[in-house]
């Protein structure tokens, strides 16, 4: 199912402006309509609220006394950070190297329309010589003797 900007956000239960940093930063992935308006996965939206609410539900207990007698000190839980890391760097990566390649399609698209062009120009001068080729056979192939002169018969015609 897919969500709008909106619907998404009540759905996590944070602001719109959220949602659309999220989408922006690359935290959330959405497809943008020809309209403009973006469509949120369902299931991108959970594994965005889903790591939320893991990051949400770690306590931190400083100095809480047990019965026993002992403080509870339970350490973070940083694999969600650690994992968010690798997944920018991996992302990042992968950026790059998309990058890097459209820069080089981009330098591919301009020397086919150089070549494109260059086809062109020889094709039209190509054709005008042809038309000029055309002609010059043309006039070759014409008689242009003088009609021969009538021999008059009997001096009346």
């Amino acid at each position: 199912m897919l969500f709008s900007l909106s619907k998404a956000a009540k759905v996590a239960g944070v602001s719109k402006t959220t949602i659309h940093n999220w989408v922006k930063t690359g935290k959330l992935s959405a497809s943008k309509g020809t309209d403009g308006t973006y469509s949120i996965d369902q299931s991108e939206l959970d594994r965005v609220t889903f790591a939320r609410k893991q990051v949400a539900s770690t306590s931190v207990n400083k100095g809480v006394n047990l019965d026993n007698g002992t403080t509870g000190q339970e350490p973070l839980n940083l694999s969600i950070y650690r994992s968010n890391t690798l997944n920018e760097i991996k992302y990042a990566a992968a950026l790059e190297a998309v990058s890097h390649e459209r820069e080089l399609l981009r330098k591919q698209v301009n020397e086919l329309r150089q070549r494109a062009e260059a086809a062109e120009e020889r094709s039209e001068a190509a054709h005008e010589r042809y038309h000029d080729s055309i002609k010059n056979m043309t006039r070759l192939l014409e008689d242009k003797r003088e009609p021969p002169q009538r021999k008059r018969f009997l001096g009346i015609f």
